[in-house]
């Protein structure tokens, strides 16, 4: 089945499909609520949109691969004495609270979305990591630099930012200059001019509000103006395609067992969307890259 096939029966019958091994479940206990009766004579599942997240990619993801993903991606940090690190995509804290269970870091996490960024608090709370994994709601639009961090972590956010340079700018003024350096670890959408008017990539750049990514060229200019040189750039696009399905054919497993009710369907149809559209521009041009830089 290809992956745009594996997405549509998703869609027609969200409940069908078999789990793939070795994905992460969700850790989460799941709210039950009783919305009339499904076929097995229990309860419909009703969740809300950070619950239907944890579901798809586990218990405090809101993006797929799991701790993998995360140990692949802070894998270049050289955390020395200095362990203050800013997240500027922190979803539910989940590097965070990796990041200060594996190494005693504190980091420090901002998330765009508010209703992530309360239930990521909360969990970090729960955990009894609210100092050293925080995190709270911000706009990317209006961040100011007003501390200078040893490392910087983003997850795909620079393609959803309107004004990059600023932007740029601002998360330059953040990294720490010497003794040692400042560090950047981040994963991001990157598209070329050629690959721009694909109708799979226009398609979802209308599907997804505020999707501009930067051609190759233009993300390293945009850092090297600001000081900061890419050292390493790896193209993981077919393993984030993987890691996608695997994350949804889990999901669908989830469902046999958690029938959702009219209202949790509606969010399951639009994160389903939403990464089928993305699936798409990736077979069509749009590549997902991991990046790690220095200040110089």
């Amino acid at each position: 089945m290809s992956v745009l096939s594996f997405f549509e029966s998703l869609l027609s019958n969200p409940a069908s499909g078999k789990s793939a091994a070795g994905t992460q479940s969700s850790s989460r206990p799941i709210p039950r609520k009783n919305a009339g009766e499904n076929l097995h004579g229990g309860f419909l599942w009703h969740a809300n949109r950070d619950q239907v997240l944890e579901a798809i990619w586990g218990g405090g993801h809101v993006l797929p691969g799991g701790n993998k993903a995360i140990d692949r991606l802070i894998a270049p940090i050289n955390l020395q004495e200095d362990k203050d690190l800013l997240d500027l995509s922190a979803g539910m804290g989940a590097v965070g609270r990796r990041l200060a269970n594996r190494f005693g870091a504190y980091v420090t996490g901002l998330e765009p979305d508010e209703e992530l960024a309360k239930y990521g608090m909360e969990f970090s709370g729960k955990e009894d990591k609210a100092t050293q994994a925080s995190v709270a709601a911000y706009d990317p639009e209006r961040f100011i630099a007003s501390k200078q961090y040893c490392c910087i972590i983003a997850r795909g956010l620079f393609y959803r930012v309107a004004n990059k340079k600023r932007f740029f700018r601002e998360v330059a003024r953040s990294l720490k200059p010497k003794n040692p350096r400042g560090q950047m670890v981040f994963t991001d959408y990157v598209l070329e001019n050629s690959d721009r008017n694909n109708p799979a990539v226009v398609s979802w750049m209308a599907a997804e509000a505020g999707a501009d990514p930067l051609s190759m060229e233009g993300l390293v200019g945009f850092f090297s103006k600001n000081g900061i040189d890419i050292r390493v750039r790896e193209d993981l696009t077919s393993t984030h395609m993987m890691e996608i399905i695997r994350g949804f054919d889990q999901f669908t497993e989830f469902l046999n067992k958690y029938p959702p009710d009219a209202e949790t369907k509606v969010i399951i149809s639009q994160e389903t969307d939403l990464w089928a559209s993305r699936v798409s521009a990736m077979r069509n041009g749009l590549k997902h890259y991991r990046f790690y830089a220095i200040k110089y």
